[in-house]
């Protein structure tokens, strides 16, 4: 194992890191979880593989303890498992600055410059691992969101491709039609949108013919679910079933 290199980070503060024999990157978990807006190291690596995270002796103020540390792997799941607006800057920093340097100089040079680098191998990304993570996610979310639709679940896989990996291996889908949130229609119908949720359960419009179902946040905490988004068709049906009229310029 090398010697502890620190990282500093106006924004970020400092993170540790160490590289073992094989060549492979560790991060102090809790300088990155902090980073990331985590409430503890604890909460920001749960869940990750066995193979992303371990326990490592480093040295302290209070001398040398084992704290827990995570891969490259492990970084970017954390990263991707952040909802801080911060995690997609600390993500640019660390892999088109630290990582970069790492691999190159052996240490961190302080530029204060963001280069501009254009692919997975400029910017000291590994591919096959960073696809690795986006998959695993990928699929996590599409089972946590069964009911997505394909141009969802596209739009998801093109967008994680292209935040970790640096690269767009899936175009974003192209969107003709338009659709209307429940709490948009209510707006437009001047009900409430638990009444048009209640009107739309009842006939059974949630499904391919009336709209899709997208990734959306939730309005009360940072969980991603899943929102139904209502397509013409359905915004006519639920005119007609509410006993509405329909603003013909929002068509």
């Amino acid at each position: 194992m090398k010697a502890m290199t620190i990282f500093n980070h106006e924004q970020f503060g400092n993170i540790r890191t160490l590289t073992d024999e094989q060549g492979e990157t560790w991060f102090v978990a809790k300088d990155v979880t902090d980073a990331l807006g985590f409430l503890s190291a604890k909460d920001g690596i749960r869940g990750l593989d066995d193979d992303e995270k371990g326990g490592r002796i480093v040295p302290t103020p209070g001398g040398e303890q084992k704290v827990s540390m995570i891969n490259e792997s492990g970084l970017y799941s954390c990263i991707l498992k952040s909802r801080k607006a911060q995690a997609k800057k600390f993500k640019r920093w660390v892999t088109r600055e630290v990582l970069p340097s790492i691999r190159k100089q052996g240490q961190y040079v302080m530029t204060g410059v963001t280069p501009n680098v254009g692919s997975p191998a400029e910017s000291g990304i590994h591919p096959a691992k960073a696809l690795e993570v986006v998959t695993d996610y990928f699929q996590l979310a599409t089972q946590n969101l069964p009911n997505l639709s394909e141009s969802s679940k596209q739009a998801l896989m093109a967008t994680l491709t292209e935040e970790v990996v640096g690269i767009r291996c899936l175009p974003l889908p192209k969107v003709e039609e338009r659709f209307w949130t429940a709490s948009e229609l209510a707006a437009e119908f001047c009900i409430s949108p638990q009444r048009l949720g209640k009107t739309a359960n009842q006939n059974g419009m949630k499904c391919d013919e009336y709209g899709e179902f997208r990734i959306s946040k939730s309005r009360h905490s940072d969980k991603q679910v899943e929102q139904f988004f209502y397509n013409s068709k359905g915004r006519t049906t639920l005119a007609r079933l509410l006993g509405c009229d329909l603003d013909d310029a929002a068509a």
